[in-house]
């Protein structure tokens, strides 16, 4: 099925650690679920530059129940330290 489960789009995560929408793709600084590992793991990649280019995967575990997804992912691999962070997040389906 296009789109859905296990396809490369979908539900892809990206994250801005940093709060600069200028930098990196556009202002996000990580995509999580690009690549999905097996049924209980998936990716954490940090932009590459040069477009929409992202580094190696990280994996991270990943769970389904229902129509609700979680990902856990740890704050050391976003490189925030302080319990006290913002972090932005814009969730994408199906992307071309």
């Amino acid at each position: 099925m296009k789109g859905g489960h296990g396809d490369r789009n979908w539900m892809l995560l990206f994250i801005d650690c940093d709060g600069d929408g200028s930098n990196h793709w556009p202002g996000y600084d990580f995509v999580a679920n690009r690549g999905l590992v097996n049924g209980q793991s998936t990716t954490l990649q940090a932009y590459a530059g040069g477009g929409y280019k992202w580094g190696p995967a990280v994996t991270i575990p990943y769970r389904i129940s229902g129509n609700e997804l979680e990902l856990a992912i740890p704050r050391q691999v976003l490189g925030v330290s302080s319990l006290l962070a913002t972090i932005d997040f814009k969730w994408a389906a199906n992307l071309e």
